[in-house]
């Protein structure tokens, strides 16, 4: 019964300093994603789908402080990529490619996991910090694309989706630290993340595969707050 009370005990008071030194961090950012190519052919219209789109993140960080300049946690979040245009600005092409006009607007969907680090370079209320993070992104969802061909009147349907994999990302900017705990942070925001765009299409008895490797290059602005 003492080891008991005694486990418990310690258990407790590992608890109560862990909290002390346990920060919540919810950031949200909106960016620019540049999709990036090696294997684009002037005249495959398939890899000129998607090229840019606009990303909404959203994270949340679990930042264990190992001292006042530095902190370590494990984090998971949400992203969001909605094309913006599904020709390419790299093609000679305003509004459709090869007579195919697109009707619709590819969205993804995706959940990852990683481990931050942050850092603050002075110990003062306001100071400038640097955070990088890396992990693995899960993606949850595919998106239907629909070709329209205008002058035969034909409507091909495709279903478009982002591989899972590695993702990284960094940050740079100021966090401010008031008196009851909480800081706020803001400033640009990078993310690199290498996937590949798996496209299906299904024509009469028979389907066609196509898979495009693409770097995407997140660019845009970040802000957070932690308790």
């Amino acid at each position: 019964m003492r080891f008991f009370l005694i486990l418990l005990g310690l258990s407790l008071s590992l608890a109560v300093s862990a909290q002390k030194r346990l920060d919540h961090k919810f950031s949200f950012g909106m960016n620019y994603v540049i999709g990036d190519s090696e294997q684009r052919s002037s005249n495959d219209w398939f890899d000129a789908f998607e090229d840019d789109y606009l990303s909404l993140k959203f994270d949340y960080v679990a930042s264990f402080k190992l001292n006042q300049f530095i902190s370590v946690g494990p984090g998971v979040g949400v992203r969001h990529l909605v094309a913006l245009d599904e020709t390419s600005s790299d093609h000679d092409i305003n509004t459709n490619v090869l007579g195919y006009t697109s009707n619709t607007i590819s969205n993804y969907f995706a959940i990852p996991l990683f481990v931050n680090f942050n850092a603050r370079f002075i110990d003062k209320k306001v100071s400038p910090f640097f955070s990088v993070s890396t992990g693995y992104s899960f993606a949850v969802n595919s998106s239907d694309i629909e070709l329209y061909d205008s002058d035969s009147g034909q409507r091909d349907n495709y279903t478009s989706k982002m591989k899972s994999g590695f993702i990284a990302n960094g940050q740079l900017g100021a966090n401010i630290r008031f008196r009851n705990g909480m800081n706020i942070s803001a400033g640009p925001y990078f993310e690199f993340q290498p996937t590949t765009i798996v496209r299906t299409n299904v024509i009469n008895s028979g389907s066609f595969r196509s898979e495009t490797k693409r770097d995407l290059y997140h660019i845009g602005l970040q802000v957070g707050f932690a308790f």
